[in-house]
This record gives structure tokens, sequence and C-alpha cells, in this order.
């Protein structure tokens, strides 16, 4: 006895078998169930192709790294950042992994200039840190020193001031990624507070350590605080918080592995 049951576009097919149902639906796998029961649906597995899981895989390794970014400068924020900032700044890690990606030698080939697309990432797009310094640091990297430097800064012309503050702390954050070796830290925050509301504030230099085999990354940010009887209240809120990464610069060579006390694994590398 031959059974068919049809649905648009899909066809199936079963046998009877005594007290038993059985065959195949479509892309189906074969069943077989007891009297005239209907045969089931059984997906069949989805096939995925080597490049798909390497995608994937790669993917994978670009959200780990933009998430250790966030998170070593994270205290430069706080939680002030636009609910979007987790997947903008992936989004912007794996275009970058992408395009350092070599699919010959199946690894990963960086040079100084490779992460300079992170150059200008603000944590809150709602308060980007350009429209309240309106100097840009320049960004340098000689010796294994990476330095930020600001200009001669007119207050309040090109450092913009909420009304009621009384101080500004300007600050920058570093971290260090030794990508190939997988491995992160967070370099100490230098500050510099503008106690002087009209006039101009003397060209600052800050310096962070980045060994060989290290991406470098500098941040910058302005805390603003108003003045309440005898404390500072700080006025930078989730929906008011300027900080953006200014500098980010690989620094070719070989990372040592001789020191990793003040280093965190990462759980992923990019040897290959």
């Amino acid at each position: 006895m031959l059974l068919r049951l049809h649905t648009p576009n899909i066809k199936y097919m079963a046998i009877i078998d005594g007290k038993f149902t059985k065959g195949t639906a479509g892309g189906m796998a074969n069943l077989k169930a007891p009297g005239k029961q209907v045969v089931q649906d059984k997906p069949a597995q989805m096939h995925q192709t080597k490049a798909t899981i390497k995608s994937a895989k790669e993917f994978g390794k670009g959200s780990r790294l933009a998430k250790n970014i966030r998170l070593k400068l994270g205290p430069m924020y706080y939680n002030g950042n636009d609910g979007d900032m987790v997947s903008r700044l992936t989004k912007d890690v794996n275009t970058i992994l992408r395009n350092c990606y070599d699919p010959n030698t199946k690894s990963y080939q960086f040079s100084p200039q490779s992460f300079q697309r992170l150059e200008g990432f603000n944590f809150n797009i709602y308060s980007p840190l350009q429209n309240s310094l309106l100097v840009r640091p320049e960004i340098s990297l000689e010796n294994n020193v990476m330095m930020a430097s600001l200009p001669e800064i007119q207050v309040p012309a090109q450092l913009k001031l909420p009304v009621e503050c009384s101080i500004a702390v300007l600050q920058a954050w570093g971290a260090a990624v030794a990508l190939k070796d997988g491995y992160i830290k967070m370099l100490k925050e230098k500050k510099q507070e503008v106690l002087n509301m009209q006039g101009h504030l003397d060209p600052i230099s800050w310096t962070f350590d980045i060994p060989k085999g290290c991406l470098g990354i500098i941040g910058y940010t302005i805390c603003y605080y108003k003045s309440s009887s005898d404390f500072m209240i700080l006025m930078n809120s989730k929906q008011f918080w300027p900080a953006a990464i200014c500098g980010a610069i690989y620094n070719p060579g070989i990372f040592n592995m001789d020191n990793l006390k003040s280093w965190q694994n990462m759980g992923i590398n990019f040897s290959q």
C-alpha cells in the first residue's frame, strides 16, 4: 500500500509495512513509526563549508579581541558608552583583521598602520570627544615608546566646558596587546587638571611603553566636575561622556615572553 502526502513544493512518500510506516519525506531522514502515523519532519543537518567554519572562527577571535580592548580601556569611560558601542567596535576590529589576514600563508601580517581604523573611535557617539576637545593629539611610536602630545590649548575656545564646571580633568589611557602571543596589558592612566577656566593650557606629552610585537592603543577622555560644599561632583553621565581612541599603532618585532606578571592571557592569538 502506498501513502502519499502532498504539501506545496514538497513531496513526501512513505510505505506501509505491516504495523509500521517507513520511508523518506523530501529532504528528511528515513523514519519508521507504528500504524498509519504520518511521517515526522526531521530537518537535514545544515552543511557547513570549510570557508564558513573559518569565517565564524575568525569572527569569534575578532569579537574576543574587541572585548579585551574594551575591558582595558573601560575605566576611561565607565558606563558612559552608547548602546551600540560594542557592535561598532567589534565591526571595526573584524574589518581590520580581515585586511591583515593572508590566505596564502594562512597567517596574519601586521604593519604599524594596520589598526589606524580605530583612531577617532568614539565610545559615546552622542558626545564625540572632538566636540569637546577641538585640538587633536599627535601620536608617535619610537624606540618602543608611544607618545601622545597635545599642543597648547586655549580655554574655553578649544576645550569646551559645561555650565557650572569647576574643574576639567584630561585623562589618557593606554593598552598594549601582544597580538601574535595573545596577551594584553592595561597601561597606567595619565591625568592633567585644568584649573584655569580662562586662558591657556601648556602643551602636554604623555608616554606609554609598547614592547615589540604589540599593538599600542591610547585613548583620551575628559571628566568634568562641579563644586558642591566640600565635594567635587562628577558631571559626566551615560548621555555625556567624551572618550575616544586617539592612537593605535603596531610595534613590529618579537614579543618577549619572559615577564608576563602584569599581562593577561586573552584566550586567543593571531599567530595563524
